[in-house]
């Protein structure tokens, strides 16, 4: 990367993160700003750049904290003392900033501040840059009534039927659960933030062994390194919710294989149906962190038991003391999807609500 190519880089976020502020995060002239990053990866350093000229526009009153020198508990009792209603803290890491047991974000979410979080930038290529910087673009015109249709959409589910590009056909035969979003619409939430990029509708099964049927797999996250990795689309079957058979690749089946030493008798449940609708991730342009690229328009199902949303679903079976240990995310080659036989998404359309 040239430096005329890392100007444009940044410029684009800059433009991106001023909007981010003013319509995610209400920021005010009177907010205080902390931006707290490393210096690990190209693409943190370049975040940091943007979003310190975005805040120079809004705000009276920033600190820059270099996470290699970062004092947190000088920094939580600063909190303790001085943090105001509408506050913000951006943090953007390489890797994964702890400063307890628990996510960094959470930690300031609990004493007020509103988050913006990156994180695991270190797997994010260069050659992935564009894309990724296209998807911090707020697209919320698009996104809010998007939303609200899927959401009530799935309010009233009797039948899902997703087909993919191949022809394979998996169907919902019952109801969903409740539907939680990520949409950049926080008020309201325990925790006034997300990790960015944002875009996604989540659900599942109310009852989990209504899902039958075939998908056809394009991409799922490697064991060695969790990235996000493309692969000759294959087909994984699916009877009462759970995996019973694929013709993948070898390591796929030592995913399956790894993700049935979490239960009992040996099974894989298929659990999130994730609807993802970030337009700044085409289906096949790659984001090495999977996290980021689940935002992808399109859609995705977690394996494995865990599900920090709906895990109280299954604690009549196993208790609530048994670990729910995997979430891994495949990604679907879908054509199209119907809900209650109405479609709601056509590739390469995308969502058509």
């Amino acid at each position: 990367m040239n430096e005329e190519q890392r100007t444009n880089f940044i410029e684009q976020i800059k433009n991106h993160a001023y909007l981010i502020l003013k319509q995610h995060y209400h920021i005010s002239v009177s907010a205080r700003v902390s931006v707290i990053f490393d210096r690990e990866t190209e693409l943190s350093q370049m975040l940091k750049e943007g979003f310190e000229s975005a805040i120079q526009k809004h705000a009276n009153s920033y600190d820059l904290h270099d996470y290699a020198t970062f004092d947190h508990q000088e920094y939580f009792d600063d909190l303790d003392w001085n943090a105001r209603e509408g506050d913000i803290a951006i943090l953007i890491q390489s890797t994964s900033f702890r400063s307890t047991k628990f996510r960094f974000r959470n930690d300031l979410c609990t004493r007020g501040l509103k988050v913006i979080e990156f994180g695991h930038l270190h797997k994010v290529l260069e050659e992935e840059y564009q894309t990724f910087i296209d998807s911090l673009k707020p697209d919320d015109e698009r996104i809010f009534p998007l939303v609200d249709s899927l959401v009530e959409e799935l309010k009233d589910i009797t039948s899902i039927e997703i087909t993919s590009l191949n022809g394979s056909v998996i169907k919902y035969s019952g109801p969903m659960d409740f539907a939680t979003t990520n949409d950049g619409r926080y008020e309201g939430q325990t925790n006034y933030g997300s990790r960015y990029p944002i875009g996604e509708v989540i659900s599942e099964g109310l009852d989990l062994s209504t899902l039958n049927g075939d998908i056809e797999v394009y991409a799922y996250p490697s064991i060695e390194g969790q990235l996000t990795q493309f692969v000759d689309p294959f087909i994984v079957t699916i009877e009462n919710g759970f995996v019973v058979s694929h013709n993948g690749p070898e390591e796929f089946n030592d995913l399956i294989e790894l993700i049935k030493t979490e239960h009992p008798e040996g099974k894989v449940y298929v659990r999130e149906f994730g609807l993802g609708l970030n337009r700044g991730i085409p289906r096949h342009s790659r984001i090495g962190d999977p996290i980021a690229y689940e935002r992808q328009e399109g859609l995705h199902f977690s394996l494995g038991m865990k599900h920090g949303i709906y895990q109280k679903k299954l604690w009549p079976k196993y208790g609530k003391k048994f670990k729910q240990k995997f979430h891994i995310d495949v990604y679907v080659n879908v054509k199209s999807m119907k809900f209650n036989e109405k479609e709601v998404y056509t590739y390469p359309k995308g969502f058509v609500l």
